[in-house]
C-alpha cells in the first residue's frame, strides 16, 4: 500500500466512547487490542496498525487520531 502514508493525524468529531464503539466495526474480523485508554493495535495479516488518540482541549467531543 504505497499510497498510504507511514504516519498521519486527523481531527474528527465524536466522544472517546463513540470512538471505542466504532473501532470494532471498523476492524471487522481483524484482532483488536486496546493496550491503553488512548491507543489500539489492529493485527492485519502479518502486520499491525497502531493507533493513538487524544481528546482535543478546545472541544471535549473531538479527538485527534494518529497512525504510527
Amino acid at each position: 500500500m504505497s499510497s498510504v502514508p507511514e504516519s498521519f493525524s486527523r481531527d474528527t468529531g465524536g466522544t472517546p466512547a463513540d470512538w471505542l464503539r466504532w473501532l470494532p466495526g471498523a476492524c471487522r474480523d481483524h484482532a483488536l487490542c486496546l493496550p491503553t485508554e488512548h491507543s489500539a493495535t489492529v493485527s492485519i495479516g502479518q502486520g499491525h496498525l497502531h493507533l493513538q488518540w487524544e481528546v482535543l482541549p478546545h472541544a471535549p467531543w473531538a479527538w485527534r487520531a494518529f497512525r504510527t
